[in-house]
């Protein structure tokens, strides 16, 4: 999956109970509260997505995501994922941003996930504000879908190729 993706971004908070009962601090429900906002009034966001390899010898592949709405940054995030030994396994870090993106960096703690065994898609475990979201990658024919659950949100987007190498 090497190379640079784009897509449109869906974004819903679907549960408004649980999603008041989720403990986070009240500038990230805030921040959550504006993405859904502007999701709703004027539509998806604006993902870029990238994937090097450039130290996939060490075990190692880089990820970087961006989401915004016309140029205005909305999230911001640049993973390090370490392969397991079987090629299957794989735990991921890095920092990320919510809008506004002038705010300091959070490292979300330590992600792990699964390769399916015909290595089309996979399945991440993401702690993110306050909970856990459930992440779900496949490649289909116009591209990779990707999914994002939590018992408060769901978030969706078609990743189109723009180019093979990062």
């Amino acid at each position: 999956m090497v190379g640079h993706w784009r897509g449109r971004y869906a974004f819903a908070i679907t549960d408004w109970a649980r999603f008041r009962a989720t403990p986070m601090p009240l500038a990230d429900r805030m921040r959550v509260l504006a993405m859904h906002l502007v999701a709703r009034c004027i539509g998806s966001f604006a993902m870029r997505t990238s994937v090097t390899a450039s130290r996939i010898d060490e075990g190692y592949v880089e990820h970087t995501t961006a989401a915004s709405k016309w140029a205005m940054p909305l999230f911001s995030s640049r993973e390090t994922l370490r392969l397991g030994p079987e090629g299957r396994s794989l735990t991921m870090r890095g920092p990320q941003r919510l809008w506004p993106l002038f705010w300091p960096p959070r490292d979300f703690g330590e992600a792990t996930g699964e390769i399916d065994d015909e290595a089309a898609g996979a399945l991440y475990r993401i702690p993110w504000l306050g909970g856990e979201m459930v992440q779900r990658t496949r490649v289909v024919a116009g591209g990779l879908e990707l999914s994002q659950e939590a018992p408060w949100f769901r978030a969706s987007v078609l990743l189109r190729r723009v180019s093979p190498s990062a």
